[in-house]
């Protein structure tokens, strides 16, 4: 058994409390409840922080470790384990030990510039704001870069905003070919 040492009350006459020492103790983010001005729960405000940061310093250009070239040349820096993170692709591209996996330029001629800045700004902060018009292509590059969350997200959107009896064929031949059952069972 540990040695005790004993602590002093806030009297410093009263009651002593026994505490071991070396006893390990987990310290977390309490869950005091929803943060009203935020919408954030306590156990993501630390997350949510974190990845504030990082997308400050996406926007300022610091630390970042890879570019991101876009279909018409476009290029965005990022930081691959945001990317990783977020994009299966990544991972699995930078994983891969081929020659694209060490590179500090990455091409993704098929996916637009703003679909790719809405992409990044998904990842990093959360949210992207896209016209109802570039919603596919959305769903097509979260499908291609397996930006599960994105994707998910995006045939919600889909789904509230663009099906009606005058696009369903269409956008059930998109969710056919990217193959995404709940937007084909939609």
């Amino acid at each position: 058994m540990p040695p005790r040492k004993r602590a002093r009350g806030d009297g410093g006459g009263g009651a002593s409390v026994a505490v071991a020492s070396r006893t390990r103790v987990e310290i977390a983010v309490g869950d005091e409840g929803t943060d009203l001005d935020t919408g954030i729960l306590p156990s993501w405000r630390a997350a949510h922080a974190v990845l504030s940061k990082l997308s400050q310093l996406r926007k300022d250009g610091t630390l970042t470790d890879v570019v991101v070239r876009t279909a018409g040349g476009e290029e965005f820096n990022a930081h691959r384990c945001v990317l990783v993170a977020s994009c299966d692709y990544f991972g699995r591209l930078f994983a891969s030990g081929m020659c694209d996996a060490d590179t500090d330029m990455v091409t993704l001629n098929d996916v637009p510039a703003p679909v790719f800045s809405s992409i990044l700004d998904f990842v990093y902060d959360g949210v992207c704001h896209v016209e109802d018009s570039a919603l596919t292509d959305l769903l097509e590059a979260a499908a291609r870069l397996q930006a599960l969350l994105l994707q998910s997200a995006t045939e919600r959107a889909i789904k509230s905003k663009l099906l009606c009896a005058e696009t369903a064929i269409r956008l059930w031949a998109l969710a056919d070919r990217l193959i995404l059952p709940s937007l084909v069972a939609a």
